[in-house]
């Protein structure tokens, strides 16, 4: 009797449209993890790091690398911006992202906002020739 009373429930809800049976995506991704390093040592210099940024993936280790450098004439035909955020691929192959910043006030928030977008996709490298 009581298995019979609550369909009947359920299925006055659903008649009503109460219930939604949409699929919902109930995997949950935790949020990537950065070790984000400032060059206290920085001086000013053209393509110089101020920051050094390292992606560790979920065994812990470090898997993807991103800096923000100091940029020089040839990056400003491409970035308005004092400072841009770039990866290091490999060894001196380097991808640009569409990211700058005009001073060295940069939030480590900031910095983890962008890399994310980065690691996500949302946020493609350019093209800024050779």
């Amino acid at each position: 009797m009581k298995t019979l009373f609550l369909i009947a429930i359920v299925s006055l809800f659903h008649s009503n449209e109460i219930i939604n049976y949409s699929l919902v995506n109930t995997e949950i991704k935790a949020e990537a993890k950065f070790e984000i390093k400032k060059n206290d040592g920085f001086q000013g210099k053209s393509l110089e790091p101020l920051y050094s940024i390292a992606y560790i993936n979920e065994a812990g280790k470090r898997f993807r690398f991103f800096e923000i450098i100091k940029t020089d004439n040839k990056l400003k035909d491409y970035f308005p911006a004092e400072f841009v955020l770039i990866e290091m691929v490999n060894g001196s192959q380097k991808n640009y992202f569409p990211l700058g910043w005009e001073t060295t006030k940069i939030t480590e928030v900031d910095i983890k906002k962008d890399c994310q977008g980065i690691i996500n996709g949302t946020i493609k490298p350019i093209d800024i020739g050779s």
